[in-house]
């Protein structure tokens, strides 16, 4: 549940190093191995479950049910609610693009890999430009292109 790292010395273990860095990480599942008292470790138990799935336990300290009132009112105002839907489509129109874009680009290398290999293997242009068309989609002015690009500079096969 509870883990903690500082900054050390890989090179040099037996001299002391403290830059003040800790970082905790805390998981949500596994056994509770928060130290100090009982009460404080289930109170950052009970946190890090509430920051998971958003639900309070029935018997949840004071301080957890004041924050989820906050979270609750938040969550209530039209602004806010407009402000994250407009972050979330702005960051699905993102997620969508960039996605169309490496999958093109992934598309385009392997259409050019495959005409390099079928050239090397003696295979006529007209024959790759079908191959290409059938297997990848392309017009006749894409396949151009990618031909040129594929048998301008030869390139070693992978």
């Amino acid at each position: 549940m509870y883990y903690e790292s500082r900054t050390t010395l890989t090179s040099h273990p037996d001299i002391e190093y403290d830059d003040g860095k800790i970082n905790y990480f805390f998981y949500s599942g596994g056994k509770d191995n928060i130290p100090g008292d009982k009460a404080h470790s289930k109170s950052v138990s009970e946190l890090i479950k509430y920051i998971v799935d958003g639900k309070l336990s029935s018997d949840s300290d004071s301080d957890l049910a004041r924050l989820d009132e906050i979270v609750n009112s938040v969550k209530k105002k039209s602004e806010v609610t407009r402000a994250y839907m407009q972050e979330w489509d702005r960051q699905r129109i993102h997620d969508k693009e960039l996605t169309e874009q490496v999958t093109a680009q992934v598309t385009e290398d392997a259409a050019i890999k495959c005409i390099r290999r079928l050239h090397i293997l003696g295979v006529p242009e007209s024959s790759i430009r079908e191959s290409i068309s059938e297997d990848y989609g392309y017009s006749s002015e894409q396949i151009e292109i990618l031909m040129e690009r594929a048998l301008s500079k030869p390139q070693p096969i992978h």
